[in-house]
C-alpha cells in the first residue's frame, strides 16, 4: 500500500479528496454531540452551547479538522520528512479518523486537538530571536486547552523537553511558559469578577470533581484496557524503530524526532490524567500515531511491515 502510494503521486490528491468529502458527509449526516458536563470550566461552557446550536458547532469542528490537515502536512513539508507532493500524512489521519468515527463525539476537545498540532509546529524550531515569544504564546495555548481539559497541563512537560532538545533549556524560559498558561485562568476569573458572578464561578468550581483525574484505567472496560495496551506497545516499536532510524541524521532532523516524542508524551499523561469515557480521548492517539506512520513509511526496504503494522492498527482502534 505504501509502496502504491508513493510510487503514484496523482493518487495522493485524488485519495485526499475522496476522504476528505466523506469527513465531511460523516461530520455533516452522523457526528452526535458529546454528553455536557464532562469538562472544565470553558469546556463546559462549550459543550453546553454545543447542545442549542449543533450545526454552528459541525461547521466549527471541520474548521478545526481543516486546520489540523494544513497544520499536518505544513509540517512535513518544513521539516522535509516527506516529499512536497505527498500528502501522506493528511490521508493517514483522515484514514484513522474514519474508520474509528463511531467512537468520536462532537465535543470542545476538538479545539484541543487542534491546539496540540499548533503546539507541536510552533515548537519544533527555536531560535534566540523568537524563542521567548513562541515560548510564552505556547503557554497561552495551553492555559486555553486547560480551561477546557484540565489534565491539558500536562503539555508545559512538553515544553520543557522542546526547549531541552533545542538546547534552549534555561529556567527562565519555563518561567515565561508557566505565565503565559496562567494568563487564560486570570481572564476567566476577572470575567466573572467584572460581571458580579463570583459566587457563580465558585460553585462551577466546587461542583468539579478532582478524585476522578488519575483514575483513567478504573474508568476503562476490559477490551478498551486490551485495546490500549496494544496501541502502547504499537508505539512503543515505532518509537525506538525511528529512534534507530534518524540515529544516523544530521542533528536538525534528530532533534525534530525527539520533539516528536516529547509531545507524544505530554499526550499519553493527558490521556492517563483526564477523565471520561475513552472515546472522548482515543482521537488524540491519531496524532502521534500519524506522525510515526508516515516517518516508518519512508523505509522502503519494510514497506510489507508497515502494510501490516498500518492495518493491524486500523483493526484495534476501529474494535
Amino acid at each position: 500500500m505504501f509502496k502504491f502510494l508513493h510510487k503514484n503521486i496523482r493518487f495522493h490528491t485524488i485519495l485526499s479528496v475522496c476522504l476528505l468529502g466523506l469527513v465531511v458527509v460523516l461530520v455533516v449526516t452522523c457526528w452526535q454531540i458529546a454528553p455536557p458536563d464532562k469538562f472544565f470550566l470553558w469546556g463546559n461552557t462549550i459543550s453546553h452551547a454545543m447542545q442549542q446550536g449543533e450545526w454552528t458547532w459541525k461547521i466549527m469542528a471541520l474548521l478545526c479538522g481543516g486546520i489540523q490537515l494544513c497544520l499536518m502536512q505544513w509540517y512535513y513539508r518544513h521539516n522535509r520528512f516527506a516529499e512536497d507532493k505527498l500528502f501522506l500524512a493528511p490521508i493517514i489521519y483522515m484514514v484513522f479518523w474514519c474508520t474509528n468515527f463511531h467512537y468520536l463525539w462532537l465535543s470542545p476537545l476538538n479545539i484541543v486537538q487542534t491546539i496540540l498540532l499548533l503546539l507541536l509546529v510552533i515548537n519544533t524550531n527555536y531560535d534566540n530571536v523568537n524563542v521567548k515569544n513562541r515560548v510564552f504564546l505556547s503557554g497561552l495555548l495551553i492555559g486555553l486547552c486547560a480551561l477546557i481539559d484540565i489534565a491539558s497541563i500536562c503539555l508545559i512537560f512538553f515544553i520543557i523537553i522542546s526547549l531541552v532538545v533545542n538546547r534552549f533549556s534555561r529556567f527562565k524560559e519555563t518561567l515565561i511558559a508557566i505565565g503565559g498558561l496562567m494568563i487564560p485562568f486570570l481572564y476567566y476569573a476577572t470575567l466573572y469578577l467584572i460581571t458580579d458572578r463570583v459566587d457563580m464561578l465558585m460553585l462551577m468550581i466546587q461542583d468539579i470533581d478532582f478524585n476522578h483525574y488519575f483514575v483513567f484505567i478504573r474508568d476503562m472496560d476490559k477490551w478498551s484496557i486490551i485495546r490500549g495496551g496494544i496501541l502502547l506497545a504499537v508505539l512503543f516499536y515505532m518509537v525506538v524503530r525511528i529512534s534507530l532510524l534518524y540515529q544516523q541524521r544530521i542533528v536538525v532532523l534528530r532533534r525534530r524526532v525527539l520533539t516528536i516524542h516529547g509531545m507524544t508524551l505530554a499526550i499519553l499523561l493527558i490521556l492517563l490524567c483526564s477523565p471520561g469515557a475513552f472515546s472522548l480521548k482515543i482521537s488524540y492517539f491519531f496524532i502521534p500515531l500519524t506522525f510515526y506512520t508516515t516517518l516508518l513509511s519512508q523505509e522502503k526496504a519494510n514497506w510489507v511491515l508497515q502494510d501490516i503494522l498500518f492495518l493491524g492498527l486500523i483493526i484495534v482502534l476501529c474494535f
